[in-house]
């Protein structure tokens, strides 16, 4: 009966420790997230100065600059804000129509993206290529690759445009592109290759 009873308040002792320091934990997380909230909210007020300095503007339809790089930024630092991963890549292009400049800052965007994933499952795909190797020889390794890179492409698609600014510059225009991408898409995609 002792036993029991002692058992019991050693087990409430310990629940209100963990309890303790869980809202500890909790609260500190909560400051650290405060913090970057407003480091972000800083940043994406001083660039969108430099940006209305140098001549951008946000593009018809847009949100306002400032949010359109704090959100840019926000998805940059989302794993310190305990939330879903981004891929961001950003880039700027010229060209005499609109449409073409802002085609092209995209596409050189959503390339930066490729280099950083294919950089971070480079690992992974080195354990893919082994495995491959070992069940259907190389020439299944390099098509897969291809397959893989193939659906990565096409995938990037579905990323999606944050920063959309332009200015008009001697050569025509101008634009400013932030594109960001779900990082859980890219192992999504990792996976069904191991399988």
């Amino acid at each position: 009966m002792r036993t029991k009873l002692i058992n019991i308040v050693v087990i409430a002792v310990g629940m209100l420790f963990a309890t303790s320091a869980n809202a500890q934990t909790l609260k500190e997380t909560k400051k650290q997230q405060a913090a970057v909230m407003k480091e972000v909210k800083k940043q994406a007020k001083e660039q969108a100065k430099v940006y209305k300095k140098a001549g951008y503007i946000a593009s018809v339809g847009a949100v306002p600059m400032e949010k359109q790089i704090e959100t840019y930024l926000l998805r940059k630092r989302s794993k310190e804000l305990g939330q879903k991963e981004y891929v961001c890549g950003q880039s700027e292009a010229v060209a005499i129509s609109q449409a073409d400049a802002r085609d092209i800052a995209t596409t050189r965007a959503k390339a930066e993206i490729a280099q950083s994933i294919s950089q971070r499952v480079g690992s992974q795909r080195k354990e893919i290529d082994k495995n491959v190797q070992t069940q259907i020889g190389t020439t299944g390794t390099s098509a897969n690759q291809r397959e893989l890179e193939a659906v990565s492409d096409k995938d990037l698609d579905r990323s999606e445009i944050i920063i959309d600014l332009y200015r008009q510059v001697e050569n025509g225009t101008q634009y400013l592109i932030g594109v960001t991408y779900e990082w859980s898409r890219a192992r999504e995609i990792l996976n069904s290759m191991i399988q």
